[in-house]
């Protein structure tokens, strides 16, 4: 019933880790469907490495509104505008 990473990934988890990541499954899948809370929680494994609850909730809820998922072609974000935009200076350039 799940993909083979995903199924591979709980396998190798602990137990307290995976009864919360399974847990996170059920609980999803009473919100935004079974084939969301699978795709979402697949999606956070891939990005992230590890599922967590708050990013696989959000991702179902937006797969369950028909909100596509966002594909970045370079895996590292560009933060220098973050940078500027939260870099205080003065009129003479220092911070």
């Amino acid at each position: 019933m799940l993909p083979d990473p995903l199924r591979e990934w709980l396998d190798r988890q602990d137990e307290r880790e995976r009864r919360g990541a399974l847990q996170t499954l059920k609980r999803v899948d009473r919100e935004s469907g079974w084939a969301n809370a699978v795709e979402a929680m697949l999606a956070t494994l891939e990005s992230t490495g590890g599922v967590d609850r708050a990013g696989v909730t959000l991702l179902a809820a937006r797969l369950a509104e028909g909100v596509e998922r966002v594909e970045y072609e370079d895996d590292r974000p560009d933060l220098s505008e973050y940078d500027i935009a939260f870099t205080a200076t003065d009129a003479e350039g220092a911070q």
